[in-house]
């Protein structure tokens, strides 16, 4: 027999190592493993195995065929994968038994960052196959571990928000590591404090507190499966640490002077909120808000304001349409109930919150009644109906008389003009007129003629080619209010530049004390003010129409604003003092009559063909309107359909059904904060909502439309 020993990175080579020496097979061979060797952290310092082999003789290989004949014989695979797990348990061994890493790294297991490199197995509790973790990269417990293999090595890849550092040099991206290399990642928790802060509004009716509170964001390197690629990732988590302390708080409170209404519940909500929020922590006694005063009527005035009735057949039933309310000379139509002021309240910083100034009513009654103001009561000296119009604190009060007319209205009887309520039994001819300042109510047809109401008018048949006005007087008010508006600002603008040039070397003070302020006056409506003067025109203009329907302060306003804006009389403006007492006269009209009418004004009809109608409220039409156009200021009710011409409601409409498969042009016009709804709308009809226009391509049913957040026309169908 002849023996050798062979020496090998581990037992396998060893063994395979003499065979090829000794030329022979495993089945031939005698093994004696002298030593298993041994393998050391990242390959430093390997020990080989070494083994001793013999080789069997004839005699011997017989004989011990004979001593173990009983026994199955050993295949080439049965004796090679012996030796494999004999290699593979013993290289396991090799690893337990290894206690020392290479010199230079250390671990402390109270210290987060940094993340160091080790060779530390990724699953301690379990019998790991070795062999597998050759060439690959993994993370366990915060720490990078890898294994070297011949044939490749394995691949860190480095996010853009991740530092990491190989053998102390920054690196990115993908990176090729070695057991030997030193591997540190940084990361860092992060640290966020809490802020707050008070906000108090203008009155100080309410302290806010606004509180973020703080937090730690604890980050780990977040653990990996053994690959031969690994991108490296963060695990993070969050701890609020909200630190706002309730005497901190109150110091800040106190520092700013808030000291009435805290609410301490909140205070304590605040110092444990988890989350953005906002606290009320003080709060306003409010004030009670008084009361204007009232004109009250002792009669219902409005009673006959019923709209009229459609039957079930589709005629309309006028016959309950007018219930009038009568009075006698002497008799009480109603009480001036003054203004009740309010009660004020208390501020965040004890100081009196104000309620808001209240005012009395503007009374203006007519020759028709007499105002008691000791008994602050309003009488008839008239028989009639009584008529309450009020325009935000103005109010009129009058009686108005009624006019019968039996029979048609045509060249036999003359047009018909009266200052009270006008009722005829027939119809209206051609080219006649009516106008009744008080309600018209005409019981048959119209037919190419023209009607006028200061108030509400009703035509129980139709409307043909015929032009209608109703509530003229309301519609001039609304008007004056919206033109005073803008011309009080700008005056009160003009005061101020005058001011300013006062104060400038250029101008003198003491010259216009001689000359006035008409030469300066008309210096800046030239060169600064262009605009202003035209609509001064305008206003006069506008007041000089409906003079029959305005009071005697509109008629002097207009005079004033002519003789010192346009003839610039020297005499009239001599100081900014003559200028403020114009604007304050403007800011009382205005202020009386920028509230809508409060009583209904409405056009009714059966029928509307090739007619022209306006009403500063309502519109109703039974059965339907043709190739007409009409402006509503209130709401336009069609039960029928709209045919033709443009439409125009300032309150809205609503119509069953709208244009023809004809193609006959159709526009529906409503105000950017109003709705249009229809049964059935035609296709080519148009419909219009503030700016935004729409033409409907196709027939489509139960359409309702108004303008959504973003100021485009959204339709429900």
């Amino acid at each position: 027999m002849s023996s050798i020993l062979s020496k090998g990175k581990d037992v396998t080579e060893a063994i395979n190592l003499a065979l090829e020496i000794l030329d022979t097979t495993r089945e031939e061979i005698d093994i004696e493993i002298i030593d298993p060797g041994k393998k050391k952290a990242f390959g430093l310092g390997n020990k080989p195995a070494v083994v001793k082999v013999t080789k069997l003789s004839k005699v011997s290989m017989s004989l011990e065929t004979k001593q173990t004949k009983t026994k199955e014989p050993e295949t080439k695979e049965l004796v090679k994968k012996k030796t494999e797990m004999l290699q593979a348990e013993l290289d396991l061994k090799s690893i337990f038994d290894e206690t020392t890493l290479f010199d230079g790294i250390t671990i402390d297991d109270n210290t987060i960052d940094p993340i160091q490199h080790s060779t530390a197995p990724f699953i301690q509790d379990k019998k790991i196959d070795v062999e597998s973790l050759n060439g690959k990269v993994w993370v366990k417990d915060g720490i990078i571990q890898c294994k070297d293999d011949e044939r490749s090595f394995p691949i860190i890849v480095i996010p853009d928000d991740i530092s990491a550092y190989l053998n102390e040099q920054q690196v990115f991206g993908s990176i090729l590591i070695k057991e030997k290399d030193s591997i540190r990642v940084l990361v860092e928790n992060i640290v966020q404090d809490t802020t707050w802060e008070i906000e108090v509004d203008t009155r100080g009716t309410q302290a806010l507190l606004r509180v973020t509170p703080g937090f730690t964001r604890y980050r780990t390197l977040e653990d990996q499966e053994p690959a031969r690629k690994i991108t490296f990732s963060i695990a993070e988590s969050v701890e609020v640490k909200n630190t706002l302390n309730k005497n901190d708080i109150l110091n800040e409170l106190k520092q700013m002077g808030i000291v009435y209404g805290i609410n301490y519940i909140e205070l304590e909500l605040a110092c444990h909120a988890t989350e953005p929020s906002v606290f009320q922590i003080a709060k306003a006694l409010l004030p009670i808000e008084g009361t204007n005063g009232q004109f009250v009527g002792r009669i219902n005035v409005n009673e006959y304001k019923h709209q009229p009735q459609e039957r079930s057949d589709g005629t309309v039933d006028f016959r309950e349409s007018q219930q009038i309310s009568i009075v006698e000379e002497g008799f009480v139509i109603g009480d001036v109930i003054p203004p009740v002021p309010g009660k004020p309240g208390m501020n965040v910083k004890g100081e009196p919150l104000e309620p808001a100034p209240v005012f009395p009513i503007y009374l203006k009654p007519d020759k028709s009644v007499f105002y008691l103001e000791a008994e602050g009561q309003v009488i008839a000296t008239e028989s009639g109906r009584p008529k309450i119009d009020k325009q935000g604190l103005m109010v009129r009060v009058s009686v108005v008389p009624k006019l019968y007319h039996s029979g048609d209205v045509d060249l036999s009887t003359g047009n018909i003009r009266f200052i009270g309520d006008v009722e005829i039994t027939g119809s209206v001819e051609e080219n006649m007129i009516v106008e009744a300042e008080g309600d018209l109510f005409i019981h048959e047809s119209v037919n190419n003629a023209k009607l006028s109401s200061g108030q509400s008018l009703y035509i129980k048949q139709n409307l043909i080619a015929s032009e209608v006005t109703a509530g003229k007087s309301n519609l001039v008010l609304s008007e004056l209010a919206q033109m005073i508006g803008e011309l009080k600002d700008k005056l009160q603008t003009i005061i101020f530049a005058i001011e300013q040039l006062y104060e400038t070397p250029s101008f003198k003070k003491s010259d216009f004390s001689v000359m006035g302020l008409s030469s300066l006056l008309r210096i800046l409506m030239e060169r600064k003010f262009n605009s202003f003067q035209p609509q001064v025109k305008k206003l006069i203009t506008t007041i000089n129409l409906a003079r029959e329907f305005l009071g005697q302060e509109w008629i002097e306003l207009s005079e004033r604003c002519q003789k010192t804006f346009l003839f610039i009389h020297p005499d009239i403006v001599r100081s900014t003092e003559d200028l403020q007492e114009l604007y304050r006269s403007m800011d009382d009209l205005y202020h009386i009559s920028i509230v809508p009418t409060q009583e209904q004004v409405s056009v009714s009809a059966n029928y509307a063909l090739n007619c022209r109608i306006y009403s500063s409220g309502d519109i109703s039409i039974i059965q339907g309107c043709y190739n007409s156009n009409l402006h509503a200021g209130g709401m336009l009710h069609v039960k029928g359909y709209v045919l033709g011409g443009t439409i125009f409601a300032g309150g809205g409409a609503n119509i069953a059904e709208v244009g023809s498969k004809a193609g006959i042009r159709t526009k529906i016009i409503v105000p950017i904060n109003q709705s249009i709804v229809i049964g059935v709308a035609m296709e080519d009809t148009v419909i219009q909502i503030g700016k935004r226009v729409y033409q409907f391509p196709i027939t489509t049913y139960n359409v309702s439309a108004k303008i959504d957040k973003q100021g485009e026309i959204l339709i429900h169908s």
